[in-house]
């Protein structure tokens, strides 16, 4: 994911859109290692805790 960043900052015309391409790759990666995969690792007990979390936090 990191390279895919890296080729979508380079092909970016000027110094605004490189900053948003890396504030967006940036947010899909964390959300990839924090969320994504630990979820496909983990399973149903990780899903289970964050859907508890997300209904005491913003529901």
């Amino acid at each position: 994911m990191y390279f895919f960043k890296a080729w979508r900052q380079s092909k970016a015309r000027n110094w605004f859109t490189r900053l948003l391409s890396g504030l967006f790759w940036s947010v899909v990666s964390l959300g990839v290692l924090t969320l994504a995969l630990p979820s496909l690792i983990i399973g149903e007990p990780f899903r289970t805790v964050i859907a508890t979390l997300w209904r005491v936090l913003i529901g």
